[in-house]
């Protein structure tokens, strides 16, 4: 099956980029047009990227599929969406997602993008499986993920490292079959 390169919804053009081709770019194309081709509003964001992919990125049982949000009328690239920790062997993958900007929150755009995005997960990368570990605060990105059929399944304790202390995760799941009963049906 050819690999599609873009994902489009009504206000996104939604770019696909694999392992693969998001390794090179970051080894062989100059930071400035990185910086553009990514939306990457700093150097230190590409520097942090950079480090990802040098610390290994890609092994070979894990892999990841990275989604560049672009707005079509500005043509900026606003946010972006990911499959990372994607296990093909068992068919499961965690997800992740981020606005840009502040401005581009709570207009719609992640829950625009993931209706495109989890069905792709599901049918072109075979996924049985979502996962997303979600700060206990973050009450829009339970809404967000709640909203397509995301079950909570548990609490982590002292899960997550960031802002120097450690917090907790919620996790939530979406199954194929329970995506299919909701969404297909």
């Amino acid at each position: 099956m050819e690999a599609i390169r873009y994902l489009k919804s009504p206000r996104l053009r939604i770019r696909i980029d694999n392992a693969e081709h998001y390794i090179e770019q970051l080894s062989t194309v100059s930071d400035e047009a990185l910086i553009h081709y990514f939306g990457y509003k700093t150097a230190e964001e590409l520097q942090l990227q950079k480090d990802k992919v040098r610390g290994g990125m890609k092994t070979y049982r894990t892999t990841f599929q990275i989604f560049q949000l672009m707005e079509k009328e500005s043509q900026q690239i606003i946010g972006s969406f990911a499959f990372h920790n994607w296990y093909p062997l068992h068919q499961c993958a965690e997800i992740g997602y981020a606005m840009n900007a502040e401005d581009h929150k709570g207009k719609g755009y992640m829950k625009e993008a993931m209706s495109v995005i989890i069905p792709y997960g599901f049918d072109y990368l075979n996924l049985n499986r979502m996962e997303v570990f979600i700060h206990p605060d973050n009450t829009a990105s339970r809404r967000l993920v709640e909203g397509y059929g995301f079950i909570q399944e548990g609490l982590l304790k002292e899960h997550d490292y960031s802002d120097g202390q450690m917090g907790d995760s919620m996790l939530f799941a979406l199954l194929r079959r329970a995506y299919e009963q909701t969404h297909l049906a």
